[in-house]
């Protein structure tokens, strides 16, 4: 019997349950649920099965659910398990659906329709990826193994790599055979052509052209057949313009060739601007040419797939949205431009630590109780992953240890049952430490601020909804709608949108809620007039909500065209995912307006930053200047065009968009020159335009900083070395002089935040402590009340792809008023099976006054390591009080990269060429010392534990420099003279221990040997006693451990690692 065929018989006997527990060995379910009402239809949801975390759930009802119940009741059963799948059960069909994050930075909610009581094969054979066998569960594994079947047999990552080689193969091709444009033009053409026979691809195949599941296929045949095959370049002039132009995006647009008029049939007006000419077409539309054979090329390409807008699970040929994101990030974004693609976690928190505390801000001020909920019911809004394992008491070996400060067994792994992946039982200990601290203030009331909760890294999307679900009053519905609509996010660096997608996954359950509490509020006209308005839209209240959050809420600008285009193209077949037949089309929003191409480094915030007088130089000494008038034409020129969009006319919506569109260029060009004179460049105005891109952020959205600023602002600067930027320049930065654009990129992301409002950045880590951005350090601090700043390293995993050599910070600032308070994290260190627990379990630490004005952002691992940094600080000193710089025989070595010990000896350890012969160590540095005993002071100082934490929790992770070894801010020569004689005598003990624990690795061809610290902490923690015995932190020393389990987290030694010496005889 088959798999498949063993599985479709388990169902007919045992149902769901049944095959998942006896086929593919997943535990058996337990518990009960109450019923959930969506729109009066009671489902009920049951556990059926689950594994390390993810759940599967029936949900029966009565009748088949829509697709907005279906999320309804699974935004019920999100607190209850971050990973699931539901089955819905009803008379009529049955439906297997879940959420799923992607690499597009979307959350998807996926389905898989079948009759009821059935399993298909198809099904069957998918279901039967997900088996686990005795052995597996007998070697253990972990939720990142479950999630990796379910992603590997119901995610589309293998098609998406194969669509994007022959992707980018195709666009390659394209712009070679684009005729009458320049290289860059063609290439830049080429994206456009593409981007819109995918958009045009998807939407043939839900049949809203013309009702024709091939009717861009259809429409090439039939041109060629009029034309004839020979007479090239037809299908492009002749068919694709006038399907682009005066089909697509004109309502009233005519076709004077009745024959190509019939062949293009009945098409949609779509608007939303991706048909709109764009300025290459504008200029040089009359000499473009293309041939027929490009696209041939390209339909039989498309035609490889299926292509479907409805998110399911892509199989081996099948191709949605999703694979957009994937294309940008390979495709568009580059390291030559200094952009990385953001993963969706990422984007996420930044997101969620930023968009729901300004709402919730909002609720606040329209007088809607929020905090009262999280006192009543705790542990709603502390996330899984913190309290994973709580309820299980330490094994009484463990417990014996805690008695002394070194436990042995506390560095390794606890079990699964107990940590997360990868914790040791210091790291458990320590979370379970900060779940009951969170636990007992939310339960007492003491976390009632919005900014407390971010401190306490709450789950603020669940207290958002929650407290808006409650509300009845219309008056105060209506009072939140209007705050919601007034929100302003940007990401002033958006590439491929992918922030803008996170925020629109935050805003939609929120616009969701919203509207489900009006449904059953008390009637009110006002509040009636709004129903009528939402569900007037023949799209339907889902597309409603996308498209009013697209156009109210969400703006982007990136300097890349190719990158605006793409966001623009996702967000449109977001909206258009939302529609379920042609009778529901109606025109896409049109986004121009909203998601701009622009340097952010190039160009005014405000008039005031073209501050210069002279004739025919632009004066701004008052509010009448001529472009403050010319900002606020702008402004109500585009509140009326959005007024057009909501309206619908497309007629009005042609014209407001004209007269915008002139108006735009005309202010542009009169701002362009002005601020063109005042930076007195080389070359003409037109070649400044071109090469600078500049970006006046009053003229492009005016509506925005006539209130000061946007609310939320989040994002991923490019990081490139200012040396390297050759096509433009900027100037009028604090941060001008630093040496890499993402400061100055940072510091207009902090400029464009208004008044209360929040920004959210990830930057390289060396913002937080390099002396060479100290000056951004300077212009965040007086820009933000508050500051959160956490910190994540490369090793063994990292936020980026492995290959992007970046370890990250993120920094989010808050404009509100109060005291200036700055919250820092450890620097995480974590293994991969880990980072679905990541963002959930970060905790934050306030930095004190003393401890920053000494020590800067200095990252903390906990309270208590805090205090140890406090202790030592109170003494006067550092390691540099042994340097002597004109010394001559005595110094201590140093390997200038660090991960898991700080090696470091008086004499190299050993190096041989290949053959065997001696040669000399590379990336050494030495500080010089008077004598022999300052030189051992120094060494066992520099192994012992809290040496490494220091350079751990102020360097960069990842080089040691002599400058970061003599700040440690330890001077073992102030020491009693018994500590000093110990500390020599261990230093001693080290030495001699060094030929047993050595070990080489191959590097450039040579055997570069290196001393094993991390094998020595027998001798180590002694130091580390004696330091902080005379230190006066001995109480502490838990908390100088739990600093290190956090960061040593070996993976085990590498390919090629030697652990002998090669060319030593071995002992007779």
């Amino acid at each position: 019997m088959t798999r498949v065929k063993a599985l479709q018989e388990r169902f007919v006997v045992e149902g769901v349950s049944g095959v998942f527990v006896s086929e593919l060995l997943w535990d058996a379910p337990s518990g009960t649920l109450p019923t959930i009402e969506v729109e009066g239809v009671y489902y009920n949801p049951a556990i059926a099965s689950h594994l390390k975390g993810f759940r599967i759930y029936t949900v029966t009802s009565n009748q088949a659910p829509t697709r907005a119940a279906m999320r309804a009741v699974d935004s019920e059963l999100a607190p209850l398990s971050a990973e699931r799948m539901e089955i819905f059960q009803s008379p009529d069909a049955w439906f297997w659906h879940w959420p799923r994050r992607t690499s597009a930075g979307t959350t998807t909610f996926e389905s898989i329709e079948t009759a009821p009581g059935a399993l298909p094969a198809f099904l069957a054979q998918r279901l039967a990826g997900l088996a686990f066998t005795a052995e597996d569960h007998m070697a253990g594994f972990t939720i990142v193994d479950v999630l990796d079947r379910i992603h590997g047999n119901f995610d589309s990552t293998n098609v998406t790599r194969r669509f994007y080689e022959r992707f980018a193969a195709e666009h390659k091709s394209l712009a070679g055979e684009i005729a009458g444009l320049s290289e860059q033009f063609a290439s830049d053409y080429s994206t456009t052509l593409l981007n819109r026979m995918m958009f045009l691809y998807f939407l043939q195949k839900k049949e809203f052209l013309n009702g024709d599941l091939w009717y861009l296929e259809h429409t090439l045949s039939a041109v060629q057949e009029l034309k004839g095959r020979d007479y090239y370049y037809n299908f492009y002039r002749d068919a694709l313009l006038p399907l682009f132009f005066e089909r697509l995006n004109d309502p009233a647009g005519t076709i004077e060739d009745t024959q190509i008029n019939d062949i293009l049939g009945k098409v949609p007006y779509v608007n939303g601007g991706i048909f709109g000419k764009t300025s290459i077409e504008e200029e040089f539309g009359g000499r473009i040419s293309v041939p027929d054979s490009a696209f041939e090329r390209i339909l039989s390409f498309f035609s490889e797939y299926n292509w479907h807008l409805d998110t399911r699970p892509a199989a081996e040929d099948e191709i949605n949205p999703d694979v957009l994101g994937y294309i940008f990030e390979q495709f568009v974004n580059s390291k030559q431009m200094g952009a990385y693609y953001t993963k969706d976690d990422v984007t996420h928190f930044m997101t969620r630590s930023t968009l729901l505390p300004v709402i919730l801000t909002r609720l606040e001020s329209i007088d809607v109780p929020v905090w009262d909920l999280a006192q009543a019911d705790p542990d709603r809004y502390i996330w899984d992953s913190l309290e994973h394992g709580a309820a299980i008491p330490f094994p009484d070996s463990i417990e014996a240890e805690r008695e002394s400060h070194r436990r042995p067994t506390w560095l390794t792994h606890a079990p699964e049952s107990i940590g997360l992946p990868g914790e040791s039982w210091w790291e458990v200990d320590a979370r379970r430490n900060a779940l009951e601290s969170i636990r007992a203030m939310l339960a007492a009331g003491e976390i009632s601020s919005v900014d407390e909760a971010v401190s306490a890294n709450l789950n603020i999307e669940a207290l958002t909804v929650d407290a808006i679900r409650r509300i009845s009053e219309p008056a105060t519905l209506l009072a939140v709608w209007q705050a919601m609509t007034e929100l302003r996010i940007v990401d002033p660096t958006c590439g491929s949108g992918a922030f803008l997608f996170a925020a629109l996954n935050l805003l939609v359950p929120v616009y969701t809620s919203l509207l489900g509490a009006m449904d059953i509020a008390k009637p009110s006209p006002d509040l009636q007039a709004l129903m009528d308005e939402v569900d007037g839209h023949k799209g339907g209240r889902d597309y409603f909500i996308l498209k009013h959050a697209c156009l109210s809420n969400l703006y982007g600008v990136d300097i890349m065209p190719s990158a605006v285009e793409v966001a623009r193209l996702r967000l449109f077949l977001k909206l258009a995912s939302a529609l379920d037949s042609p009778s529901k089309i109606e025109p896409l929003p049109d986004l121009d307006f909203n998601i701009k191409t622009g340097n952010i480094l190039v160009g005014a915030r405000t008039p005031e930053e073209i501050d210069v007088a002279g004739e025919g130089l632009l004066l701004v000494d008052d509010e009448s200047s001529a472009v403050m008038l010319s900002a606020r034409r702008v402004e109500i020129a585009y509140s009326d065009f959005r007024a057009a969009q909501v309206g619908g006319d497309a007629e009005a919506v042609k014209g407001v968009r004209s007269r915008l569109k002139s108006l735009l260029t005309e202010v542009r060009d009169d701002v362009n020159r002005q601020y063109y004179a005042l930076e007195k460049r080389k070359g003409t105005l037109e070649e400044w335009v071109l090469a600078s891109r500049p970006f006046h952020w009053f003229i492009e959205f005016p509506e925005v900083f006539d209130k000061g600023g946007f609310d939320v602002v989040i994002g991923n600067p490019p990081y490139i070395a200012k040396a390297k930027v050759k096509e433009y320049a900027y100037r009028g930065f604090q941060t001008d002089l630093l040496p890499d654009i993402y400061a100055p990129c940072t510091e207009r992301s902090a400029q464009i935040t208004g008044p209360d409002g929040r920004m959210a950045i990830i930057i390289p880590i060396s913002a937080s402590f390099s002396d060479g951005y100290s000056e951004l350090r300077k212009v965040l601090e007086a820009r933000f009340g508050r500051l959160w700043v956490s910190t994540f390293s490369r090793r063994p995993a990292a936020l980026f792809n492995g290959n992007v050599g970046v370890r990250s910070t993120i920094v989010i600032g808050h404009r509100g008023a109060g005291e200036n308070q700055l919250l820092v994290t450890k620097t995480h260190r974590w293994f991969e099976a880990f980072r679905p627990a990541l963002f959930e379990t970060l905790q934050y630490f306030m930095l004190t006054p003393a401890l920053k004005r000494k020590h800067g952002w200095i990252r903390l691992s906990s309270s208590a390591f805090g205090r140890i940094i406090e202790a030592v600080s109170a003494r006067a000193g550092s390691l540099g009080a042994l340097e002597r710089r004109n010394a001559t025989s005595h110094s201590v070595g140093f390997k200038t990269t660090a991960l898991y010990w700080v090696s470091v000896f008086l004499e190299d350890p050993p190096a041989y060429e290949r053959d065997g012969r001696l040669t000399n160590q590379t990336k050494i540095g030495r500080i010089k010392t008077e004598d022999e005993r300052a030189a051992k002071l120094m060494l066992a100082t520099l192994a012992s534990k809290f040496a490494l934490v220091w350079w751990f929790s102020t360097g960069d992770d990842f080089d040691v420099t002599g400058g970061g070894i003599k700040a440690t801010p330890v001077d073992p020569s102030s020491f009693s003279e018994r500590a000093q004689l110990r500390l020599e005598c261990l230093a001693g003990e080290l030495l001699a221990s060094y030929p047993n624990h050595v070990m080489f690795n191959l590097y450039k061809g040579k055997y570069m040997g290196n001393y094993v610290l991390s094998e020595l902490r027998n001798v180590t923690d002694e130091i580390d006693e004696i330091i902080a015995q005379e230190l006066g932190f001995a109480d502490l020393l838990p908390g100088l451990e739990h600093a290190y389990a956090c960061l040593f987290k070996p993976t085990g030694e590498g390919t090629g690692t030697i652990r002998h010496d090669p060319f030593e005889p071995s002992p007779v």
